[in-house]
């Protein structure tokens, strides 16, 4: 699905997005009139920086309802992105969070569900993660007690640094490991941890899986790229559906790469995958299989997964 909306961009947009669904966003400013709340399980990223207070273009106390909610709130100077992702969908526009991106001005945001495009937005918004600071009670507070000028300037500051999401589509072969190695044990706990406040799902588990040697995927896969396990444990082949990579994690003989594993995440078993596979003439992936696939490949993929 792809839409573009116009007037109205958030209101027409939390028609297609699950009501209940956790939502991750980057929006540059939220005021009062927010069409959107956020809450439990919830991510806001915005610019909640004292100029973006004082000059009314992010309301403090609307922050404050939110983190009451149960929502985590980050701010991040000189934010401008527009971009969200709920349950299988992502959205990407130029509306803020705000009363007059609603109703006064002429905005446009599209809507997708495409795996790849979500993914690299959830990265994105990962990576803007890092470089922002999260917001507790007192200090959002502390913003509430400055006096709104509502001026039409705003004190520049430096251009911050973020990395680029990741834009490929893999497919990775892995063998079960069954048990961690005792001086990787540290490094795991660390990467699960990160991985788990970038999930969506406070109730899904993390995933990884291990590469050494130097395949090009172990050189170049990171965070946004969207990876097409096939699993082998013992004499069992599965294929789980395609996931964002959320954490790359590099050590000197070794990569590891943390997945999210959702409580309601599909698979097929190899040879239903391969059925598949042949019925659309698609020879070029097969059990040990760990490659980049091309833009047409993965469009094959995607309508595999979706059939």
């Amino acid at each position: 699905m792809d839409i573009v909306f116009t007037n109205n961009a958030w209101a027409k947009m939390s028609e297609h997005i699950p009501r209940d669904g956790p939502k991750v966003a980057a929006v540059a400013y939220v005021s009062k009139g927010s069409p959107l709340k956020f809450g439990d399980g919830d991510i806001l990223i915005c610019d909640a920086s004292a100029s973006a207070i004082k000059s009314g273009e992010t309301d403090a106390g609307i922050l404050m309802a939110f983190k009451k909610n149960g929502a985590r709130i980050y701010s991040c100077d000189n934010l401008h992105a527009k971009i969200m992702v709920c349950g299988k969908y992502a959205v990407i526009g130029s509306s803020n969070l705000s009363e007059s991106s609603e109703e006064s001005l002429l905005e446009a945001s599209l809507i997708t569900d495409r795996r790849r495009v979500r993914a690299q937005i959830l990265g994105l918004i990962h990576n803007l993660m890092d470089v922002s600071e999260e917001l507790d009670d007192d200090m959002i507070k502390k913003l509430i007690g400055l006096p709104v000028l509502r001026q039409p300037w705003q004190v520049k500051q430096k251009r911050r640094v973020v990395n680029d999401s990741g834009t490929s589509y893999w497919v990775a072969s892995v063998v079960s490991m069954k048990k961690v190695r005792e001086e990787e044990i540290p490094y795991v706990e660390e990467g699960e941890k990160i991985a788990k406040e970038r999930a969506e799902s406070e109730e899904s588990e993390i995933g990884w899986i291990r590469f050494s040697g130097n395949s090009v995927f172990r050189q170049k896969a990171k965070p946004g790229d969207v990876v097409l396990e096939i699993f082998r444990d013992g004499r069992r082949t599965y294929v789980t559906e395609p996931r964002p990579i959320l954490y790359r994690q590099d050590h000197g003989k070794w990569v590891r790469f943390y997945l999210e594993e959702k409580e309601d995440q599909s698979e097929m078993t190899w040879g239903e995958f391969e059925k598949k596979l042949r019925k659309v003439g698609m020879a070029k992936i097969t059990k040990n299989s760990t490659r980049k696939l091309t833009t047409r490949d993965s469009a094959i993929v995607e309508i595999i997964w979706e059939a």
